[in-house]
């Protein structure tokens, strides 16, 4: 437990001094949620009651929490450029306990950046209840950790710091267009639905709407067109259903991320500078 909650702090004061990151990653948020609210100008939102700015913000808690996980895993590919995995790596500790501790500290620096979010967007005329805010906290904590773990596991074969951004710019472009957080699921075209349903943030993008957003009094037929319930076939996959398949797919990856950082070589990790 003692190496997890050392890896964690670690992995959390690196997040809070690196100012620079958080505010790009803020501004960029924000840039977001105005471009496409001036882009689905036309959009006609009124049927949920709210303007596209509106419908627009939970989905864009959702990419952001999606985007700080996945790009925080550059720490491990850093450190292990560095050395300090190397030392990790040789200590007694179990290599699952530095896995976890690696996750549990990119979760938390991606929940603060969702929760930033959440925050500001009373500003643009949201309004939640307790139980909206904390079904909110509540997936983005499953995302964070979800997510955290795919990064990991991309992250532990990966060699250098340009190789995983690659890899991570491949998907992340994909994985946040194709998840219904700008345009709605119901307007993509058939033939990228298969990308669409085994995306993760597919489902974060409409359990947070769900959850931020009054659906009383509003009927299944227009939740399902704006993506606040999502159907395979004749399957509706509703809020509590889509935090559950993104707990299921984190624990697959989670999995896979802990066995191949189990299959790290020690002799294949530098040592840290200075060290001979």
């Amino acid at each position: 437990m003692r190496i997890i909650t050392t890896i964690w702090y670690r992995e959390f004061l690196n997040y809070i001094r690196d100012r620079a990151r958080i505010i790009s990653s803020l501004v960029m948020s924000f840039t977001m949620l105005f471009v496409f609210t001036f882009a689905l100008g036309n959009f006609d939102t009124s049927a949920l009651g709210v303007k596209s700015i509106q419908y627009l913000l939970p989905g864009i808690i959702a990419t952001t929490t999606f985007m700080t996980s996945i790009s925080n895993a550059l720490s491990v590919v850093e450190d292990k450029s560095d050395g300090f995995m190397k030392e990790f790596l040789v200590s007694p500790a179990s290599r699952t306990s530095i896995a976890i501790g690696k996750i549990l500290g990119s979760a938390t620096s991606a929940l603060i950046q969702g929760s930033i979010i959440l925050a500001a967007s009373p500003l643009f005329g949201m309004k939640y209840d307790l139980f909206m805010i904390l079904g909110l906290i509540g997936g983005m904590i499953a995302i964070s950790l979800s997510i955290s773990s795919i990064g990991l596991f991309i992250a532990s074969f990966v060699k250098s710091t340009m190789g995983f951004q690659m890899i991570v710019q491949m998907l992340m472009m994909p994985m946040m267009f194709l998840s219904g957080a700008y345009v709605p699921v119901s307007l993509l075209p058939d033939f990228l639905r298969v990308i669409v349903y085994i995306n993760p943030v597919t489902y974060a993008v409409s359990a947070f709407r769900h959850l931020a957003l009054d659906t009383t009094n509003i009927s299944e037929k227009v939740l399902e067109k704006m993506g606040l319930i999502l159907r395979i076939g004749n399957f509706q996959i509703k809020p509590l259903l889509s935090i559950s398949i993104i707990l299921v797919i984190g624990t697959i990856f989670l999995l896979l991320a802990v066995r191949s950082f189990k299959n790290v070589s020690i002799n294949k990790v530098a040592l840290k500078r200075g060290m001979h």
